[in-house]
């Protein structure tokens, strides 16, 4: 009696979890760091790669995850979890150029053209610049800019990692708005590659995911 009794409980979290959109998995901490916001659930980790559509009228969306040009991409999924982590790696860069780029958040457009500037500076959008004192600039090929956004701290906020050592003096808060997506912005002669979901260079912080495509709950 008391085996069935302890399955039935068992049963019922399970489902007020599920239906708090709580998720437990590897990397989610085993509690909220992973979670959705709102009264969605997260589908498995699937590859989530820059948004065919907004960008700036000079980026190059090259495949899923490589960007040149100018101006700035937005990832294809939304930020809809707690914590979120994704890469940029610097590809290369062409003779002459600045190699300069930013990552961080910006909220998704009705009209794309108001992507065409750099992050910080479009916008309603919250960047780290690679060639400022606080990313470590500048950056070179085969260099890793990560970008870990925790939405469940108030104000919300974006912590920066080069080469998987954080950035101390790069943290930046306030971030928000209801259609944010990761974001990068490139300047001519540099190539990146952006890693959004899976097959990180390096491992995400504690509580920390790769960007996970909501579902609603059936």
């Amino acid at each position: 009696m008391g085996n069935c009794i302890q399955q039935i409980v068992a049963l019922v979290m399970g489902k007020v979890d599920q239906a708090r959109g709580w998720r437990h998995g590897p990397g989610g901490g085993g509690g909220r760091g992973a979670s959705s916001k709102g009264a969605r659930a997260m589908g498995p980790l699937r590859e989530v790669g820059l948004h065919p559509e907004q960008h700036g009228p000079n980026a190059n969306v090259l495949g899923s995850g490589r960007i040149s040009g100018s101006g700035t991409c937005l990832s294809r999924a939304p930020l809809q979890q707690d914590r979120t982590y994704f890469e940029c790696r610097v590809e290369s860069i062409g003779d002459g150029a600045s190699g300069a780029f930013c990552m961080g958040v910006a909220r998704a457009r009705d009209n794309p053209a108001e992507l065409s500037g750099q992050l910080g500076f479009v916008a309603h959008s919250w960047g780290l610049r690679s060639t400022s004192s606080a990313a470590n600039g500048p950056y070179k090929v085969g260099d890793v800019l990560a970008c870990a956004f925790d939405q469940n701290d108030y104000p919300a906020c974006l912590s920066f990692y080069k080469n998987g050592k954080r950035l101390d003096d790069a943290e930046i808060r306030g971030a928000k708005g209801a259609r944010l997506h990761a974001a990068v912005s490139v300047t001519p002669g540099l190539e990146l590659r952006c890693t959004f979901s899976q097959g990180f260079q390096f491992p995400p912080p504690q509580s920390f995911d790769g960007i996970m495509v909501a579902r609603s709950l059936v």
